[in-house]
């Protein structure tokens, strides 16, 4: 199954600082990362201000994984999940919404409904914030 990392998750793979048991967790699967991520990370190089073989390895990295793009159908499904959740009362984390609206319209919603009470959000994104694997069907 593919999964969709966030780019925490990302970040502590490229650093070779991971979770042993996490890092095995997620090794059958194959890792996405949605175009937010790519500039996280493309963010964290910079303000790092990162030397030449850092940044070579950083875009390796990011070569070298399926990226999950935005378009219309992600910003409208953005609005929707945002929308209903701000006007329950539980906005949630921007980037950590759009990751969330990639990997849910790369899936055809998978039947998840961003007005329900967990905002559409998969079960995986409650149990572990730091990795969406989509609970709502891979990717």
């Amino acid at each position: 199954m593919r999964i969709v990392l966030d780019t925490d998750v990302a970040s502590n793979l490229i650093k070779d600082k991971l979770d042993p048991a996490f890092r095995a967790e997620l090794a059958p699967h194959e890792a996405a990362i949605t175009f937010v991520t790519v500039g996280e990370l493309t963010q964290w190089a910079l303000v790092r201000d990162l030397g030449a073989r850092r940044r070579g390895e950083l875009q390796v990295y990011i070569a070298t994984r399926v990226k999950i793009p935005g378009g219309s159908d992600v910003g409208r499904k953005w609005g929707e999940i945002t929308a209903y959740a701000q006007r329950r009362g539980r906005p949630r984390p921007i980037n950590d919404s759009w990751m969330l609206t990639c990997a849910i319209a790369r899936v055809d919603n998978a039947g998840v409904d961003p007005r329900s009470d967990d905002g559409g959000w998969p079960t995986c994104a409650a149990k572990n914030p730091t990795c969406c694997s989509t609970g709502c069907g891979g990717v």
